[in-house]
């Protein structure tokens, strides 16, 4: 391995066998960091101060050791320390975290050492300063900066259950956490962003009733669900815009799509969430019961949170697209089972274009297979029965108005059956 002062990229590459993909993204800007390298800026490769980061964030002991022992990479492989430092001055100096491409950065060759695939972890962590800043200069206690980033502890278990071996591959999920553009708020984690369906949402301007209206085209099967690409819909939507009214087919809050269409008189009802509408995106870590109450809490506190640190970002609604909003599971689950308890919180919405996947995957683990799969809770049974029963699954989405925000009165349930009229 090669430790020339000046290290060309042309020689990383070459010691590392580094390929196309890894050359593509990592060679731009190689000189201008390397002109700012010295190894005594890399105090954030030591493991003391690694593993007070990782004991910041909430890392538990074993991974704590496990991510402290992969420094071990930077001492057997001393270029990677070049890597390292390229890696810390495009996320926080040049061009910055959002526009690094850090999406399509590769993990280091598993055969390239033992603690490879750790490699990217450290840059990230090197970051934890940098996010502490930027949370004192928006107001956010730095509780919620721990909740945040110990996200990354599911990724890094994640890993080693994928791959046997302990490793850093979510770089590409993470970049939002460590860029401040998504923050763990009790059980959900919430990201700004923008609205990405074409469904329309109207409020009636006096009684604050809420509808929904499927965009012109889509198809629908008879149960109202969007058929999975491929598969041909028994009907499609209308939506017609007069001066005097909206007309078109309604979603009902239990996510599906009415043949009858109706009628909005523009008097009386005003638009109030489309395609492109700021947001604040739903996602829901793996691990841990879906509380009812602690769902309720965290909508709670986002719906004071992004007002109060980020009063520039005025969002229309919350949204969400997940497995868990497969309107069928409402009808597959106890009444009392948490999930369903969520939905009827929620105005759910179709998502178009989905499959069932993400549910197998969620529900019985990656790769394996439903037919085989455990058995062991009401959701593993529920889902393979559904299966077996010939049915088909699909994700789903929701929408949550602050307005609206009433946990236990399952709000949008109670007001759909006035709608239109």
């Amino acid at each position: 391995m090669t430790s020339a002062d000046n290290l060309s990229f042309e020689t990383l590459r070459s010691d590392l066998g580094l390929g196309p993909q890894a050359c593509e993204v990592w060679s731009v800007g190689w000189e201008q960091s390397q002109s700012t390298f010295s190894a005594a800026k890399l105090d954030w490769l030591v493991p003391s101060q690694v593993d007070a980061w990782c004991g910041e964030i909430g890392l538990s002991e074993e991974v704590r050791e496990h991510v402290v022992g992969g420094l071990a990479l930077f001492r057997d492989i001393p270029v990677l320390q070049r890597l390292a430092w390229h890696c810390h001055q495009l996320l926080y100096e040049s061009p910055g975290m959002l526009e690094a491409r850090v999406r399509e950065w590769p993990l280091l060759p598993s055969a390239l050492h033992p603690g490879a695939e750790m490699f990217l972890i450290y840059p990230f962590l090197a970051g934890i300063p940098t996010m502490r800043r930027i949370y004192r200069e928006r107001g956010i206690p730095e509780d919620v900066l721990r909740e945040t980033l110990n996200d990354m502890e599911l990724w890094l278990r994640e890993h080693r259950t994928r791959h046997g071996r302990w490793g850093f591959s979510e770089h590409k999920w993470m970049i939002q956490h460590f860029s401040a553009n998504l923050f763990m708020l009790e059980r959900l984690q919430f990201q700004p962003g923008a609205y990405r369906y074409d469904f329309r949402t109207y409020r009636h301007v006096r009684t604050r009733r809420v509808c929904v209206l499927a965009p012109e085209g889509l198809g629908f099967g008879e149960d109202g669900l969007c058929p999975l690409p491929g598969d041909v819909p028994d009907w499609t939507a209308c939506f017609r815009e007069t001066a005097d009214a909206i007309e078109g087919n309604p979603v009902s809050p239990a996510g599906r799509a009415l043949r009858d269409p109706v009628r909005l008189p523009r008097s009386e009802w005003e638009l109030v969430l489309q395609r492109g509408d700021k947001v604040i995106n739903i996602h829901i870590p793996a691990g841990g019961a879906m509380g009812h109450s602690a769902c309720g809490e965290s909508f709670r506190r986002a719906a004071a949170f992004f007002p109060k640190h980020f009063p520039e970002f005025r969002h229309h609604a919350f949204v969400c697209t997940s497995w868990l909003f497969d309107p069928q599971l409402e009808e597959c689950l106890p009444e009392k089972s948490n999930i369903v308890r969520l939905m009827r919180e929620l105005y759910l919405v179709p998502a178009p274009g989905s499959t069932g996947e993400q549910i197998i995957q969620r529900v019985f683990g990656h790769g394996v297979d439903w037919r085989t799969g455990p058995q062991e809770t009401s959701l593993q049974r529920a889902v393979a029965a559904h299966l077996h029963g010939g049915g088909v699954w699909r994700q789903g989405s929701f929408l949550l108005f602050s307005e609206d925000l009433d946990w236990g009165g399952e709000v949008y349930r109670s007001m759909y059956s006035e709608v239109g009229k």
